[in-house]
């Protein structure tokens, strides 16, 4: 009942919250595009929770390149 209240990269940053939580300061996340798999969205609204989470600070991403 409570999930059709969130927004689809709502429901998609608290998936990728939980994956994450037992991460440690430093380590690289898993592709944006392994998130979209995983999580059968796609890459906009990985992205698009990834981005909420920062603007939240949740978490702090940095761009490695490819």
């Amino acid at each position: 009942m409570f999930n059709q209240f969130l927004s689809k990269h709502g429901m998609v940053s608290i998936k990728i919250a939980r994956m994450l939580i037992g991460m440690s300061i430093g380590d690289r996340i898993p592709p944006i595009s392994d998130f979209a798999e995983r999580f059968n969205t796609g890459r906009g609204t990985v992205q698009a929770a990834l981005k909420n989470m920062e603007d939240q600070n949740a978490i702090k991403l940095e761009s490695r390149g490819h």
